[in-house]
């Protein structure tokens, strides 16, 4: 079966490099993110001003950032196997 070409073999691979960064970056900030890294205290999302946040909220929400995280990391790997498929088939098709 014929991958449909929707793009340019650069602009795959760039799409693919993007891709695999994503899937390198996301799990390792997911996996911080799990253990409650203190590094990323300031990056967590607050409904409520930051001196009313308990403990539990705040690990509530690392925990919710973990798993949009994880989540965001199978999005990217679509992404690559989507864009490493279409320069493969750029590459080895007789299309210029």
């Amino acid at each position: 079966m014929a991958v449909p070409v929707f793009c340019s073999p650069f602009t795959s691979f760039f799409c693919a490099f993007i891709g695999l960064w994503g899937l390198i970056m996301c799990p390792i900030m997911g996996a911080f993110y799990y253990s409650h890294a203190i590094t990323f205290v300031e990056d967590v999302p607050y409904d409520v001003e930051p001196s009313d946040f308990s403990k539990d909220d705040l690990e509530s929400t690392y925990e919710k950032v973990a798993i949009n995280l994880f989540i965001s990391t199978g999005v990217y790997f679509v992404c690559f196997m989507l864009c490493l498929c279409q320069f493969i088939n750029r590459k080895t098709s007789l299309i210029p």
